[in-house]
């Protein structure tokens, strides 16, 4: 995809909410930044 295409990709924000769980808020940011989409903001 070139830099134009992407720049016209609407930005999705990832709200990752946790308590006490250090674990699972690391495997869920690893799994944002693994997606193919990447106009994204954690």
């Amino acid at each position: 995809m070139s830099n134009h295409q992407e720049a016209q990709e609407p930005l999705v924000s990832v709200i990752i909410p946790t308590y006490n769980r250090l674990i699972y808020l690391k495997q869920a940011v690893e799994s944002v930044l693994q997606q193919t989409y990447k106009n994204l903001e954690i």
